[in-house]
């Protein structure tokens, strides 16, 4: 091992004249293996490169950022490399690179390298963005010459690998810029010049925060200054530093993580000083070691600050050639006895989050915790006991004693074995003003509303039977149903049980305390039971209510002592053909999700299904289910019209080595077995599991023939200065695309009434849109004039773009008291129309977010779309989300029963206002919370494809035929059909070929422009006037379809049944015309013009018709 020869004493804070910039953040880069600069970043290609530290937001602050990229760095005797991996959000238009020399490149995520090349007059700037455009300038001075007077010669190569829709993708970048290009020779000896790295994030809409840079600027405006640029000191074949995690001074301690390559041997020094006061370093804070194991470094250090201190911090790794790294900027370093305090008006407690990073940490340390009046009154009290190591404290304490008017101090005491104080942490609680939502819970449901009915239980002699809308459940020796049927047929194939397994063998619970009603009312019933085998004992209750929900808590507990178990888990089965589609998600993040879908059962084919072709991927199989080793809260299995939702609200005691779930698809039944436990584990302690189902549809569809014609229809043409809207489309919104959309020979006004659901504009309400419940004047008054317009003219139910799990920041000052209790942790801010953060039903938000529905209907609002809403994970403890582990890592729970109660609760406002209203959710099936929505939109995500070509009907049918199967419309949101959408532009989609595929599985489609008007309405006149929705009549779908089997496998044929008449659904989505045979059918007539149609013709590519037929 070398030695470290050179002092390190006095570089921090020393300018680095020689190599200019800030003199305070440089990095190393030598030269190293070539890489292959093809977009995608390999790890063993790059093991050699410097990796420079997290990124600082571009503000004064100047702290890490959350979203820093890693960036990567080498060269050799040809080019400077450089690759990059970043998250970055949702874009549709990723896919598309800008042009080359495009000025825009900072409205878009991209990444901005500037060279002050020495001993020239010029800098150089290359510029690379997601859709893989790239851009070079070359300054002179200060003056920035035009992009296309420089093209220097350099490579840019880049990767997307997408999440889910909406979420976004991982933007791998790999660049090499050739020393000629910017004048230099390749250095072979040491040599160093200011360089600086900015991250922009396009879709951020937060001024100075939606960009990061390597070395510290205050302000965008400072970017170009290579006084706050960092230095690269590139010297062959010498040491470099990888740094790991940024660093950390949130539990009282600094924290370094990183790597040397190279020679072992390095030198590692840290200062720590006050801003105000530059020779004001930190007791303990200058400090230097040497010779760490190895090449690793992972420093950290406590300092005994007593209140969060604002600090500058600075570290210099060295090694026997010099400065190898050096990094600095802003924090904020919390005392090691920290508590975050905040008052629940939900429940009136005030809740203490502390941290305990004292070392070392006494034994039987406890921390007392006391509320205290604004006279000093200790009114409430308790004391928290700490385990060994434990850094980590929680309490809550009833606030009953303190008006909100008044007031208060929370005071948290650090307390050794003998009681003798060793810390104490005093937060102050403000007074907060009665707001008038504050204590008031509208929407509280104490019985079903429309469209639910009572649910009908008997319960006795150890069994019950409860009967919700078309289904029957029967309990006995379980609290898992001993059977389920759904309109009068088997939908269980055999009773669903508790599975213990040991050693491969099953071992029975035996009932110990008999299926009997625990409560009533209602909302529906609560049964409990319990059993035992020879090892363990399960006892707990059901809760089964109107809606289909039947949620079970239980209690697995050891009856020996270490009680050894092999698995533990639901075991479920379904009748044989009863079942076809299977999806899941997991939602424990907010905007990361995985999802699955296939077709099961019957469904299953070995057909070639077309590929996806969505920028976002859309996990699906044709031939069963294959992620079984995937943990997934939601799991819906599925017929054509009946349903069974599985939840897991979160992880909690689920221990798992393999598989999480069992699929048997076999001929006789679909079993379906979720392990709790799977692998082998000690059971030395009770283990509690919280999971439901839920049967559907728990309802009919609250009136079908409206709920098909939904849509916004508020395009900018169609309303006038008076807020009222036209009847009649103008036709020269034809002019351009016109042969892409369906129109009957002659234009007739739509009658007052028609549309279900017109919807206010979005974009004159933005606070509505982003979610804020309580809009100011301006958008009330918008609001209230779009609301007598509507009614004036084309009537209907005026409806409301109102985003349920989203609060914008905008209204800091009316949300700041509650928004510890409001928000969904991690934290996550996010741009819609307005800046905004995820919020959580765990808390009082759903009484703010109803106070604000009750106002709007107040206004004469009748319905609500939905949007940028889902039921996700949220680790935020104040509120009581979340759980610890063993070492106190909090981990994400889904509020599953307070968010079902937050949308029911939004039902009751809006049926007791209008039992018609309508709730639309812009999501699909994928979660739930469609089910106790009016109608749920999905299809966006196609919006990036460039057509329907990998919308196979196998696809449609699993993902977007919902209605039947959940009581809740679907409507398919057609992206390529709307001129919102980019990629309407360069696509070809029909509407014709749109309501094809739709109308051949049942169902609607959206209507987002004037345009598509006329087309609808040809569409819904047909249905209504044959009756497609009235109680008589069936659906034949085309996989049951004698009709549609005699065709070729690109035409497919569905149709509706009444007395003796037909109604014909008929679809080639194929992308060449295809011959429709209908021999054996009578007078066949076009639903549309009423002209008769020969019973064998050529169907045009992606061609629709509509038939009556005898």
């Amino acid at each position: 091992m070398s030695t470290v020869r050179m002092s390190v004493l006095g570089l921090l804070g020393i300018a680095l004249a020689a190599m200019g910039g800030n003199g305070f953040v440089n990095q190393r880069v030598s030269t190293g293996t070539t890489p292959a600069v093809d977009g995608t970043i390999n790890e063993t290609e790059w093991a050699d490169a410097a990796r420079l530290p997290a990124f600082l937001h571009v503000a004064p602050a100047a702290t890490p950022s959350a979203a820093s990229p890693q960036v990567y760095l080498k060269y050799d005797d040809a080019n400077l490399y450089v690759a990059m991996r970043s998250h970055m959000a949702f874009d549709p238009e990723a896919a598309n690179p800008l042009p080359h020399d495009a000025m825009g490149t900072r409205d878009v995520d991209s990444l901005e390298i500037t060279l002050c090349v020495p001993d020239q007059p010029y800098w150089y700037k290359f510029v690379i963005e997601r859709g893989g455009g790239q851009t070079e300038f070359r300054y002179h001075l200060w003056d920035v010459k035009p992009a296309g007077e420089y093209n220097g010669e350099w490579t840019y190569k880049r990767t997307l690998t997408p999440g889910a829709f909406l979420v976004g993708a991982v933007w791998q970048a790999e660049i090499a810029i050739p020393w000629q290009s910017i004048g230099l020779a390749p250095p072979r000896k040491q040599l160093s010049f200011p360089v600086q790295f900015v991250r922009f994030h396009g879709n951020a809409r937060f001024g100075s925060c939606s960009s990061s840079s390597w070395a510290r600027t205050r302000n965008i405006w400072d970017l170009p200054d290579p006084n706050t640029f960092g230095a690269l000191t590139f010297a062959p074949q010498k040491n470099v530093f990888r740094y790991g995690k940024g660093e950390n001074f949130e539990k009282g301690r600094g924290r370094c993580i990183g790597r040397l390559v190279g020679t072992p041997g390095f030198q590692f020094k840290v200062r720590i000083w006050k801003p105000a006061d530059w020779n004001a370093t930190y007791p303990d804070a200058n400090y230097t070691a040497t010779n760490f194991p190895g090449n690793d470094l992972d420093w950290q250090r406590f300092y005994p600050v007593t209140s969060p201190e604002k600090v500058l911090w600075g570290y210099v790794i060295a090694d026997a050639d010099g400065v190898v790294a050096r990094n600095g900027g802003f924090a904020t370093i919390n005392p090691p006895f920290f508590a975050d305090v905040a008052r629940r008006y939900a429940t009136n407690e005030v809740v203490w989050l502390g941290t305990v990073a004292l070392e070392p940490l006494p034994e039987n340390a406890s921390v007392k915790i006391e509320l205290a009046n604004v006279a000093g009154q200790v009114v409430a009290s308790k004391t928290v006991g700490l385990a060994p190591g434990q850094d980590w404290f929680e309490a809550r304490v009833a606030a009953d004693g303190i008006p909100l008017k008044e007031a208060a101090t929370a005071k948290a005491t650090l307390l050794d074995a003998a009681g003798k104080v060793l810390q104490v942490a005093a937060n102050p609680l403000d007074p907060v003003p009665a707001d008038d939502w504050v204590g008031v819970r509208p929407g509280i449901v104490t019985e079903p509303m429309p469209p639910w009915q009572p649910l009908i239980a008997q319960v006795g002699n150890g069994e019950a039977e409860i009967a919700i809308f078309k289904h029957k459940l029967h309990f006995r020796d379980s609290l898992l149903p001993d059977s389920i049927s759904s309109f009068g047929e088997a939908l269980s194939a055999a009773p669903w049980y508790f599975l213990v397994e040991v050693d491969g063998r099953q071992l029975p619970l035996k009932t110990t305390a008999p299926i009997r009603l625990a409560a009533e009312d209602a909302r529906g019933v609560t049964l409990s039971w319990s059993g035992e085998n020879e090892l363990v004992s399960v006892a707990g209750t059901v809760r089964v209510e109107f809606d289909g929900l039947a949620w079970v808590e239980i209690e697995l507990r050891p009856r020996q002592p270490a009680t050894q178990i092999g698995r533990f888990a639901i075991a479920t089965s379904f009748k044989a053909g009863g079942m076809r589609y299977m999806s899941a998600a997991n939602a424990m993040q907010a905007m990361k999700g995985a999802t699955a879908t296939a077709l099961i059962g019957a469904a299953r084919t070995d057909r070639a299904i077309p590929p996806i072709n969505t920028t976002a991927p859309i996990p699906f199989s044709a031939r069963g289910w294959h992620w079984d080793k995937q943990f997934f809260n939601y799991i819906r299995v599925a017929g054509e019209d009946r349903a069974v939702y599985f939840v897991q609200p979160s992880k909690q005691n689920v221990d798992v080595k393999g598989d999480y779930l069992a699929v048997a698809d076999g001929e006789k039944a679909f079993g379906l077995q979720f392990n709790l436990i799977e692998g082998g584990l000690k059971l030395s302690a009770p283990r509690r599991y919280r999971f439901g189902f839920i049967v559907t549809p728990s309802h009919a569809v609250n009136g079908r023939s409206r709920l098909r014609r939904l849509g916004a229809y508020f395009s900018k043409p169609t309303w006038n200065k008076d807020y009222t809207r036209n009847r009649l489309l103008d036709e020269a919104v034809y002019e351009k695309y016109g042969p892409r959309f369906m129109h009957p020979a002659r234009f007739e006004p739509a009658p007052k009434g028609l549309f279900t659901c017109p919807m206010l504009p979005c974009w004159t309400i933005k606070d509505c849109q982003s979610g804020n419940p309580r809009p100011d004047a301006a958008n009330r008054a918008e609001i209230d004039n779009h609301v007598r317009g509507i009614r004036a003219s084309i009537g209907g139910m005026p409806t409301l773009w109102f985003d349920s799990l989203i609060t914008t920041t905008n209204r800091m000052a009316e949300i700041a008291p509650y928004i510890k209790d409001f928000e969904r942790y991690p934290i996550n801010r996010l741009p819609i129309e307005t800046p905004a953060t995820f919020v959580c039903a765990k808390g009082c938000w759903p009484d703010y977010y109803l106070s604000g529905i009750q106002q709007r209907l107040a206004q004469g609002v009748e319905c609500f779309y939905w949007d940028m809403t889902n039921m996700t994970g949220c680790t935020n403890r104040f509120h009581g989300c979340g759980w610890r582990d063993g070492t106190g890592e909090v981990f994400p729970t889904i509020p599953f029963l307070e968010t079902r109660e937050f949308v029911l609760r939004a039902q009751k406002l809006l049926k007791d206002n209008n039992p018609d209203s309508v709730i639309m959710l812009h999501g699909g099936a994928s979660t739930p919370l469609a089910l106790w929505c009016d109608a749920t939109l999905k299809g966006e995500g196609w919006s990036t494809a460039p057509d329907y070509s990998g919308l196979s009907p196998e696809l449609f049918q699993a993902e977007y035929m919902f209605t039947r199967s959940s009581g809740v419309a679907s409507v398919h949101f057609a992206g390529l059909l709307y001129f919102q959408y980019p990629n309407f532009h360069r696509a070809s989609t029909t509407q014709q070929e749109v309501w094809g595929m739709a109308l051949l599985h049942d169902e609607a489609v959206w209507n987002a422009n004037p345009v598509e008007i006329p087309g609808n309405m040809m569409v819904w006149k047909a249905v209504d006037e044959f009756g497609i929705d009235d109680p008589e009549t069936t659906w034949t779908p085309y996989w049951r379809s004698r009709l549609s089997a005699r065709q070729t496998k690109e035409v497919k044929i569905s149709s509706y049944a009444r007395a003796r008449k037909r109604l014909l659904v008929v679809f080639n989505y194929a992308y060449e015309p295809r011959r429709v045979d209908l021999s054996g059918l009578s007078h066949l007539v076009d639903a549309f013009t009423g002209e008769t149609v020969p019973t064998v013709f050529e169907l045009e590519k992606r061609g629709f018709r509509l038939l009556k037929a005898q």
